[in-house]
């Protein structure tokens, strides 16, 4: 199920994707980056693991990430009970001071 999981997720533009200067993968790859090896190398290889034909043979030839970027909007979907009340950084890094505020 793991398994599926990675695979679904290294497939989709939020995971891993190619953008005019490089390589570019989700922060959580920067956050985590220990949990996958510790380098770009590692994430490039868990990255190549899971990757279909097409992104494999991309990440063939990358030698390291570019940039990393998070879409904070997609942990508000859904939420019902969370707004946002401040700056959220769009790449890299976590929420700027105070971005998410739960509400009753």
């Amino acid at each position: 199920m793991l398994d599926e999981a990675a695979r679904a997720y290294v497939n989709q533009p939020r995971g891993a994707r190619f953008g005019g200067w490089g390589l570019i993968v989700s922060s959580i790859y920067e956050w985590y980056q220990a949990d996958f090896g510790g380098t770009d190398a590692g994430v490039i290889r868990h990255l190549k693991k899971y990757a279909a034909p097409a992104l494999a043979e991309r990440l063939g030839s990358a030698d390291r990430i570019h940039n990393h970027e998070y879409d904070w909007d997609i942990n508000l979907a859904g939420s019902g009970n969370l707004v946002k009340t401040g700056n959220l950084a769009r790449t890299g890094g976590a929420p700027k001071d105070g971005a998410l505020k739960k509400v009753n």
